[in-house]
C-alpha cells in the first residue's frame, strides 16, 4: 500500500501503482489544485483556501472507510473499486471557483428594460454592442446563485469520465466508465445493492458531505465541523431485505447522525451565507459573467460546456479551465480601455476586498410540509415584496447607481426532501434519506421517521433570507429610505 498524509484524515491509503495512484495522477485530476474548494470565501476566510483536489482525496477515503466496513471490498472488488474511483472523480467536473461559476451557465444577463427583478433567460451571451452586460451584470448574478439553476458540475464530471478522453479509458480498464459517471450523479442502481453504492458518494450523508463538513470547519477554524466521522462509519451496517442488500446505521448513530446534520446546516449559515462571503460570491460570479461577454474563448452556454468536457471546445482546453486562468483574465480585463463601468466598479471592490454594504436583511424558518399555509413565511413574502417593490424608488432618491445595487435571496433546508410518514410495514423506502434501523425493526427507515431523532423536528423547517446590497457611500441613504418608505 501506498498512502498521503491528509490534514484531516491522517493517512489516505491506496494501492502503490494501482488504479487510484494512476488516476490521481492524470492531469484532468491534477486540474483540481487549482480549484478553490469554497471558491470566492477566502476573501472572507484567509484560511480557507483549501482545494477540490485534497477534498476528492479525502473522499475517495473516507468511501474507502465505508465500504470497507460494511464488507463489499470482501465480496465484490469491482464494485468496490468502481465506487472508490467515482468517489475519487467526483469533483473533476468542477467550474473556476467551484459553484461560484456553475451558476452562471446556461444562463446570461436578459437584455433591454431597467434594472428589474424578474426571472433571468436561460439565453447565450449578450452580443458585444448589447449594454445587458451593464444594466442588469450583478442583479442578474445575484438571482442566478439564488436559484441555483446552473449547469451542475456533476453532470459535466461525468461527461468527462464518459468521453473517451483524458487518459480514462485506459486507467478505468474492465470498470464501466458508465457506472463511474452514473455514480457521481446519484443515479446509479445496482442489481443487488440499489441505490446504496451511490449513496456513499451522494446522499443526505455522504462520504462528500462527511468531508467537506470536516475539511472545511479546521480549514477556517470552525467548531461546527467537529462530527464524530470515525464513530458514525463505525455505526454502518448491510443489510438484506428481500434479494435486495443496503447499507443503514445502527440506531446508537442516531446522536450522531443529528449532530451530523445539524453541524452542517450551522456551516452553512456561518460560512456559506455569511453576509460578506454571499456578497464576494456574487460579486465573483458576475465578473467571470463579464468574462464571458469579453472573451469568446470560454464556454458559453451548457451545449459548449459539453465540447469542453469531451475535449472537443474551439476556445480554452478543460485543463487551462481554473482559478489561475480566472484571476489571470481578470487583470487582463481591467486593462481594457472599453470596459463598461459596472464591471470596473465590481473589479475594484474584490480586487481591494471592499464589498457592497448590506442595508437590509430578513431571515425565516418555515414548515416545508405545507409552505402556502405557513404564516411566518406569507409574512416574510409580504415583507420581501414590499423591500423589492420600495427599492427602486430608494435607490434613485438616494442618487444611487441602480446598477451597483442587488437584491439576494437564497434559501437552505437542513434536511432535502424528508419522508415523514414511513412505517415499518411500509418495507425499505426508496429514498436517499439516511437509513437507521431500529431495534425490534425488520427494515431501516428515514431518521427522519425515528421518534427520537432531532432531525425528526428539523427536517420539517426551511431557512430562508434576503439581503439588500448597496454601495458604501450610497448604503446608508438608501436604508434610510428605505426604512422610511415601508413606515418603518
Amino acid at each position: 500500500m501506498d498512502h498521503i498524509q491528509d490534514s484531516v484524515l491522517g493517512t489516505i491509503r491506496f494501492k502503490k501503482n494501482g488504479r487510484i495512484k494512476r488516476l490521481i495522477d492524470l492531469p484532468v485530476m491534477q486540474r483540481t489544485r487549482h480549484l478553490a474548494q469554497l471558491g470566492a470565501a477566502d476573501l472572507v476566510f484567509p484560511t480557507g483556501n483549501h482545494t477540490r483536489f485534497s477534498h476528492s482525496l479525502g473522499v475517495y477515503e473516507l468511501t474507502r472507510r465505508m465500504i470497507d466496513q460494511v464488507g463489499i471490498t470482501t465480496d465484490d472488488a469491482q464494485i468496490a473499486e468502481t465506487v472508490q474511483v467515482a468517489a475519487l472523480l467526483h469533483d473533476v467536473g468542477h467550474f473556476p471557483l467551484s459553484h461560484t461559476c456553475e451558476a452562471a451557465y446556461p444562463l446570461k444577463p436578459p437584455t433591454g428594460g431597467d434594472i428589474g427583478w424578474g426571472e433571468p433567460e436561460e439565453l447565450t451571451r449578450p452580443a458585444p454592442d448589447s449594454d445587458a452586460i451593464g444594466s442588469h451584470l450583478l442583479q442578474f448574478s445575484a438571482e442566478a446563485g439564488g436559484l441555483k439553476k446552473g449547469f451542475h458540475h456533476e453532470a459535466l464530471g461525468a461527461e468527462v469520465v464518459c468521453s473517451g478522453k483524458w487518459g480514462m479509458p485506459a486507467e478505468l480498464g474492465e470498470l464501466s466508465a458508465a457506472d463511474v459517471g452514473s455514480i457521481i450523479t446519484g443515479s446509479f442502481v445496482h442489481e443487488t445493492y440499489g441505490k446504496a453504492l451511490s449513496g456513499i458518494v451522494k446522499s443526505q450523508f455522504d462520504a462528500d458531505r462527511l468531508d467537506y463538513l470536516l475539511r472545511d470547519a479546521k480549514t477556517i477554524g470552525s467548531t461546527y465541523g467537529a462530527v464524530e466521522a470515525d464513530r458514525l462509519i463505525s455505526k454502518l451496517k448491510r443489510y438484506t431485505w428481500g434479494k435486495k442488500q443496503y447499507v443503514a446505521f445502527d440506531e446508537d448513530a442516531v446522536p450522531a447522525l443529528d449532530h451530523f446534520m445539524m453541524s452542517r446546516y450551522f456551516a452553512y449559515e456561518a460560512i456559506i451565507f455569511h453576509r460578506a462571503a454571499c456578497c464576494f460570491d456574487v460579486l465573483a460570479r458576475a465578473l467571470y459573467m463579464a468574462l464571458m461577454h469579453y472573451c469568446a474563448e470560454l464556454p458559453q452556454n451548457a451545449e459548449q460546456l459539453g465540447a469542453l468536457a469531451r475535449d472537443e471546445f474551439d476556445g480554452l482546453g478543460l485543463l487551462e479551465w481554473n482559478d489561475h486562468l480566472y484571476w489571470q483574465r481578470l487583470q487582463v480585463l481591467a486593462k481594457r480601455p472599453d470596459l463598461d463601468e459596472v464591471t470596473k466598479a465590481i473589479l475594484s471592490w474584490v480586487f481591494e476586498r471592499k464589498q457592497p454594504k448590506v442595508v437590509r436583511e430578513e431571515r425565516v424558518g418555515f414548515g416545508i410540509i405545507n409552505e402556502e399555509a405557513d404564516e411566518e413565511l406569507k409574512a416574510y413574502s409580504a415583507r420581501r415584496d414590499a423591500v423589492k417593490a420600495a427599492l427602486p424608488q430608494a435607490i434613485a432618491d438616494a442618487n444611487a447607481d441602480p446598477r451597483l445595487c442587488f437584491f439576494h435571496e437564497s434559501s437552505k433546508p437542513v434536511y432535502d426532501e424528508p419522508v415523514l410518514n414511513w412505517k415499518p410495514s411500509d418495507g425499505l423506502p426508496d429514498t436517499d434519506s439516511v437509513l437507521v434501523r431500529c431495534r425490534g425493526q425488520k427494515v431501516a427507515g428515514p431518521l427522519e421517521a425515528v421518534p427520537h431523532s432531532l432531525l425528526r423536528q428539523a427536517s420539517r423547517l426551511n431557512f430562508r433570507y434576503f439581503r439588500v446590497y448597496a454601495p458604501w457611500d450610497t448604503g446608508p441613504a438608501v436604508k434610510t429610505n428605505l426604512i422610511a418608505a415601508l413606515g418603518e
